[in-house]
């Protein structure tokens, strides 16, 4: 009788705790699944870090947009193409780093600049291959992109943002 009592009794503790492991199943899967989408939110934290600029305002200047990663959120504040023909240039400007640099479409040695008033000019040539652009400077400074003209020493510019 003993005996078969300790095999009741075995039988209904392997049950429990089979009907606990089962019952628990869920929430450590649950827990599993949390833990990944804790992990890819970890991850894509990380990710966005590493997509952090690299600088900001007046720490800008005399950067490559694309080396600080500028570019990334950047828009065109203005546009405009030289007088008697030729490729347009663009005013670009980051929110994030507030800075403002000149870029080209592809033009073959087309020269073009970003004019800071009262400083220096941060000059670039276009290329055949890709867009083209100028180092930047910090929206603190007045600043506008402008293009060289055709055979002809003029420059054709945007407005002073």
């Amino acid at each position: 009788m003993i005996d078969r009592d300790m095999t009741v009794h075995k039988a209904s503790v392997t049950l429990l705790v089979g009907a606990a492991f089962m019952v628990g199943l869920p929430f450590a899967t649950a827990s599993a699944a949390e833990a990944t989408r804790t992990a890819v939110n970890a991850a894509a934290s990380a990710s966005q870090a590493s997509a952090a600029v690299n600088c900001r305002d007046k720490s800008c200047s005399n950067k490559n947009p694309h080396a600080t990663k500028c570019d990334r959120d950047a828009r065109t504040l203005d546009k405009v193409t030289p007088g008697g023909g030729g490729p347009r240039i663009e005013l670009r400007y980051s929110k994030k780093c507030k800075a403002a640099w000149a870029r080209m479409e592809k033009a073959a040695g087309w020269p073009f600049r970003l004019e800071i008033r009262h400083g220096p000019f941060h000059n670039a040539h276009g290329s055949p291959n890709y867009r083209a652009y100028t180092k930047m400077t910090g929206v603190s400074e007045t600043y506008r992109a402008c293009v060289k003209q055709y055979s002809s020493d003029s420059w054709t510019c945007t407005g002073w943002h």
